[in-house]
């Protein structure tokens, strides 16, 4: 390229950063402006804020430095074409992380094909070309795990780890509030470096090296030519192949559709959106790579922990521990990682434990009285297995009985009445023991007639769901806008369950009836059975799975998007009071009435 040119693209690329970025419109700004007018400075723009994530992932993947450009260029050549699916346009890091992946992939087996067929002469040796931004030999297990990652969690560590923005701008970039962000990556973070633990490697994944200038502007160069020509051979080869996946993809789902409606099984598909939808690679689906399809894979039993004094009530995962709460008061905590599993005692609650749960970046442990009317927080970067005066809080609120957290610093307050509370808590305030520590009001949740008798958030933060003696179930918004109401219940709603998204809601009476519904359509979805009655629900984070649990102990795993069984998992002597999914929906527990919790897992 002549060097004039070059400065001419160098100065077309600084045009437009400076036009977007100061301008402060978001990705989905950006690429609207791209798929509506074409605008070659917003695509200008979104190579420029996005290429050292994609070029990062493209030099883990491939050895070569020419293969790399090319990966990088095609990359970005898949969002020319298929601009239109990135939905919803504000997840194109998201998207083009996946994208990067996955004709990163393909460029090395094209060229692994390519040095199988060529016969290098041997005084005559092809040249490598150094790159010192390549990373150690073990980054490409960061793109592999990283990829199995739920989406919620993957996009908060694409945008700050990989993208280094700042929590605020990530936050901002999504909508949601920044705790709820923090709280996501936090999480991100402890799931990606649990699993980096398993191949031995304790890395650092920080934001990659910036791209080489030549490389970006060539790419610029070259996504503002697409329309007319202008792409290397190898370069447009790469770029069809993913194409083409994505449309096989599409036409995969057609036919799926097509099926299910002359076999009469059409109605629930039109009453209801096709969950994870959109056509392209692994991520535009949100499904991440390995996990487990219903019906396709036999779950089955990993372990059994028995040492409880007690009925289980509840039970919490975090990434290396489980939290047991039972019918005693007492609290046990399960380090997972250790090879036999050990269990400390801590202190607990007079009357049993209702309810106990990790907050979304695993910092701190939850839990709420049945009678006492206490919540106690205890803060993990502490030992949990001493009992500090500053490590563990505990203050009685006198209007409600039990809270629930969402990310670190949002509560629901409800029990006592007909209406629920968002709150702020005050954590200096509760580790002094202040009674304060339920400060601030956020909004009140009005619409119920009956006593409110369980709760819960979407695992995104951004929507909650209640269920009361009035015999229905409602789902708000965090301003408190009452967004469905489901009131086909014959007696009280005593369980509820939100998907991750919060699109999806399962409810569970009183009388052990339980249905599976949509949030969108607020229509039932299916009805799910149980000979014995249903007490409990949960949702698997990435969104496949719902698993219930019955009366005769049985626990059965559903398909999350229309309630069909799964699998049977039979093990419990007594009645399933509750269930909660590991972090990344790998394993689920289960704890009854017969004192255990087992531990349930997927075969690879």
């Amino acid at each position: 390229m002549a060097t004039s040119h070059l400065g001419e693209v160098v100065h077309h690329l600084r045009r437009a950063a400076l036009r977007h970025d100061a301008t402060g419109l978001t990705d989905g700004q950006l690429l609207d402006d791209y798929v509506r007018r074409r605008d070659d400075a917003a695509l200008a723009a979104l190579v420029h804020r996005h290429g050292p994530m994609v070029w990062g992932v493209c030099r883990r993947v491939l050895r070569d430095y020419h293969d790399a450009e090319d990966a990088f260029q095609a990359t970005f050549l898949v969002l020319v074409r298929r601009a239109a699916a990135v939905v919803p346009r504000e997840m194109v890091a998201n998207w083009l992380y996946g994208v990067a992946h996955q004709t990163a992939r393909k460029a090395r087996a094209t060229a692994a094909k390519r040095r199988s067929r060529e016969k290098q002469v041997p005084d005559l040796p092809e040249p490598s070309v150094t790159d010192p931004q390549r990373g150690s030999d073990v980054r490409p297990l960061l793109d592999q795990e990283l990829s199995r990652l739920p989406d919620i969690y993957r996009v908060a560590v694409v945008l700050c780890d990989l993208e280094g923005k700042t929590r605020k701008e990530a936050a901002r970039q999504l909508g949601v509030p920044e705790g709820t962000l923090a709280a996501r990556l936090a999480r991100g973070r402890a799931m990606l470096a649990k699993r980096l633990g398993r191949h031995g490697v304790d890395e650092d994944f920080a934001s990659p090296a910036g791209v080489p200038l030549a490389v970006l502007t060539s790419t610029i160069e070259l996504t503002s030519q697409a329309a007319t020509g202008g792409v290397s051979a190898a370069v447009a080869a790469l770029a069809e192949g993913v194409v083409q996946a994505m449309c096989v993809a599409e036409l995969k789902l057609a036919a799926v559709l097509l099926m299910a409606a002359v076999l009469g099984l059409g109605g629930v598909a039109a009453t209801r959106p096709v969950p994870q939808a959109a056509p392209g690679p692994r991520v535009e689906t949100g499904q991440p790579a390995g996990e487990p399809q219903p019906g396709a894979k036999r779950w089955k039993e990993r372990a059994t922990l028995a040492d409880h004094a007690d009925e289980v009530l509840c039970v919490a995962a975090s990434a290396d521990f489980l939290a047991v709460g039972c019918k005693d008061g007492g609290i046990k905590l399960w380090n997972l990682g250790q090879a036999k599993k050990k269990a400390t005692q801590l202190s607990g609650h007079d009357g049993g434990v209702a309810w106990i749960a990790f907050s979304p970046d695993c910092r701190y442990l939850y839990s709420a009285g049945v009678k006492d009317g206490k919540t106690h927080i205890r803060d993990t970067k502490t030992d949990l297995t001493q009992e500090h005066p500053r490590q563990e809080a505990a203050f009685t609120d006198g209007r409600d009985r039990h809270v629930m957290a969402s990310e670190a610093t949002t509560w629901l307050q409800f029990g006592r009445g007909s209406e629920a509370a968002l709150v702020e808590v005050d954590y200096a305030a509760a580790f002094k023991g202040e009674p304060a520590a339920l400060a601030r009001e956020l909004a009140r949740l009005k619409g119920h007639t009956g006593v409110v008798r369980s709760a819960t958030f979407s695992l995104d933060g951004r929507r909650m769901l209640t269920g009361a003696d009035d015999k229905t179930a409602r789902v708000w918004d965090r301003d408190g806008k009452e967004l469905a109401v489901f009131a086909d219940h014959a007696g009280p709603v005593v369980f509820v369950a939100l998907d991750s998204d919060g699109k999806r809601a399962a409810t569970v009476g009183d009388d052990g009836s339980a249905r599976l519904w949509d949030v969108a359509m607020k229509k039932e979805i299916a009805a799910l059975p149980a000979k014995t009655g249903v007490r409990c629900a949960a949702f698997c984070p990435n969104g496949k799975f719902l698993a219930t649990g019955a009366g005769d102990g049985t626990v059965t795993v559903r398909d999350a998007a229309t309630g069909r069984e799964v699998a049977a998992l039979k093990g419990h002597k007594d009645a399933v009071r509750s269930l909660t999914f590991s972090l990344d929906g790998r394993v689920l527990f289960s704890g009854g009435q017969d004192k255990t919790v087992r531990l349930w897992e997927v075969e690879p």
